[in-house]
């Protein structure tokens, strides 16, 4: 969306995106949302969303993003390292002050990185690689971008940095994802765990490549 759109455009497109898809998937899921880490999260991402929307008109994007993109880059590269190795996914278990100490942290990355480049899905997936199972870490990154992503778009917005418009031009835009959600959901359980850590990985570099090459 980058490629196509200004910045503060394609951040809000992808997010109103993000939001409908989110909805309609995280509901079949709600079951297995980790609401502790969910709410640690969230209480540290959104002020730093608010933050890097505020600095977002301000900051030298052209260098900005270039930066990330090789943050992103390389944690692509550890993610398809890990997906590698023969080791075996994380179990269920409680999870203890640490975690939810990193899942803060975490936020705070990934609030700082949507707010400025829309991407806030970085942080988010190393913590979850190394914490949580594969269907509790899809329902976790479900209802924490649902209510992350109102919060964005309602920041732009009311910033003055978009048109309100633009909301109702990503809903046109949700109904494509929201097949490939349903099918991304159908593969899921078919996918391995090295495969999956993989296909991630991959993304993220095109992800960086829109950033870098923009």
């Amino acid at each position: 969306m980058s490629l196509v759109a200004p910045p503060a455009d394609a951040i809000v497109l992808v997010n109103v995106v993000d939001v409908v898809v989110g909805a309609a998937l995280g509901w079949r899921a709600r079951a297995e949302v980790p609401w502790a880490a969910v709410g640690c999260t969230l209480a540290a991402m959104i002020p730093a969303q608010l933050l890097a929307v505020r600095l977002h008109g301000s900051l030298p994007l052209d260098v900005l993003r270039p930066g990330l993109g090789v943050a992103v880059i390389l944690l692509a590269v550890w993610l398809a390292w890990q997906a590698g190795r023969d080791v075996a996914p994380p179990v269920a278990r409680p999870l203890v002050r640490r975690d939810l100490a990193l899942a803060a942290f975490a936020g705070v990355e990934g609030g700082l990185m949507s707010g400025l480049v829309g991407m806030s899905g970085p942080p988010i997936v190393a913590w979850t690689q190394r914490t949580l199972p594969p269907s509790v870490a899809r329902a976790y990154m479900l209802a924490l971008f649902v209510p992350s992503s109102v919060g964005l778009v309602v920041g732009f917005v009311a910033g003055g940095l978009v048109s309100p418009d633009l909301v109702g031009r990503g809903l046109v835009l949700a109904p494509a994802a929201l097949v490939g959600g349903a099918v991304g959901t159908a593969l899921l359980p078919r996918v391995s765990r090295r495969t999956f850590g993989r296909v991630v990985a991959a993304l993220l570099v095109v992800a960086a490549l829109g950033l870098v090459l923009r």
